[in-house]
């Protein structure tokens, strides 16, 4: 599954949280993350990921982060970002 926002990401973590028959207190325990934490991601009310926090959640679901290339939606000739 491609997440490209914070939107996606909620309905990842709904999706493969009940596909693996966790709570979210289940969750809780697995990733060593606040259940009300995890409650707000999936109502959508959060506004503090940070990696530390999405690699956790991501253990807890047993799932990983690919990072992969793509086009840039504005043309930078092949100019370096810096």
């Amino acid at each position: 599954m491609n997440v490209d926002n914070i939107d996606d990401l909620r309905e990842f973590v709904i999706t493969r949280r009940n596909e693996l028959g966790l709570t979210q207190q289940g969750l809780s325990f697995t990733s060593c993350i606040d259940r009300s934490w995890i409650n707000k991601l999936e109502k959508g009310k959060v506004s503090n990921l940070t990696f530390d926090r999405l690699n956790k959640l991501l253990y807890g679901l047993n799932a990983r982060i690919n990072i992969s290339t793509y086009a840039s939606a504005c043309d930078r000739k092949n100019k370096p970002f810096f």
